[in-house]
């Protein structure tokens, strides 16, 4: 039988640190891009305006003239090593791809944090914004959705940006820890903490109306049971005009566009493109 003392142990293990919780990050490198794209990317460093220097890649077009840029920005678990590989095939499609890793990721310096990793991606999106490299396309999956959408809110440089895809990502992190706690009966009586120990101060839920009207795609698994679909809808629902929401019959969290032989993956560049919704858009 487990005691009062343990449960509450657990419960304290489980929120320690907070929102930092939200951050796995792994100095691992995980695959070569020339192994697993077919394409060697130009390494980049640039500085975050704190300190910390960061680690990306930037992977040119396979067609040329390009049609612009896609920028990731990744999840919480490993590094853009592994993470690189659901976005590459933009690079097929008439796209340069940019990603890199938060502080604390890979090679990139510091401990990551919610203030810290703001500062990250606002570099991140300066840098692209720097090479001129065409319209921008922000790419946000999971953790990386919610990191994205809140530096876009705070970013002198959007009306470079031609579209925003969020994939499987939420908008508050308080409310996807509250999820978290209730999916455990250990931890399903506490869920109530999560309003008191997690931080929503760098979610985007209170400004994500002003990114109008840039196009945002919200893709999603149905089943995802990781983060569940209800949070993607969420994202549609407080977003503005134009927006399309794309419901994906799948328990895939985090690279959709790897899925079903990749046949996805010409609706998101028609998407890109001309900013039409998906066919199984849903409103």
């Amino acid at each position: 039988m487990i005691g009062t003392k343990s449960i509450f142990t657990f419960l304290m293990l489980a929120l320690a640190g907070c929102t930092n919780v939200f951050y796995q990050p792994s100095r691992e490198k995980y695959f070569t891009p020339s192994e697993k794209a077919g394409a060697e990317p130009e390494e980049v460093f640039f500085q975050s305006p704190d300190g910390p220097r960061l680690h990306g890649w930037f992977f040119s077009s396979k067609k040329s003239p390009s049609q612009g840029t896609v920028i990731q920005f990744h999840g919480n678990a490993e590094n853009m090593t592994s993470h690189f590989l659901s976005t590459a095939w933009v690079i097929r499609y008439g796209y340069n791809l940019f990603t890199f890793d938060y502080r604390g990721y890979g090679q990139s310096e510091g401990a990551p944090y919610p203030a810290g990793v703001h500062l990250d991606a606002l570099a991140a999106l300066n840098e692209v914004k720097r090479r001129a490299v065409g319209p921008v396309i922000v790419y946000g999956q999971s953790l990386g959705g919610a990191i994205a959408l809140r530096a876009l809110e705070d970013w002198g440089g959007r009306t470079d940006v031609q579209a925003i895809v969020i994939e499987s990502s939420f908008l508050s992190y308080r409310k996807i820890a509250r999820q978290k706690l209730a999916d455990y009966w250990l931890t399903w009586p506490f869920q109530w903490m999560s309003a008191l120990l997690v931080s929503d101060s760098h979610s985007p839920k209170k400004k994500i109306l002003e990114l109008a009207p840039i196009p945002i795609l919200v893709v999603h698994g149905t089943e995802d049971p990781i983060v569940p679909f209800k949070f993607g809808k969420a994202i549609f629902d407080a977003a503005g005009e134009p927006k399309c929401l794309w419901p994906i019959a799948s328990t895939v969290h985090g690279h959709l566009m790897n899925t079903e032989q990749g046949r996805l993956r010409q609706p998101m560049v028609d998407f890109f493109e001309r900013r039409s919704c998906p066919v199984s858009q849903s409103n």
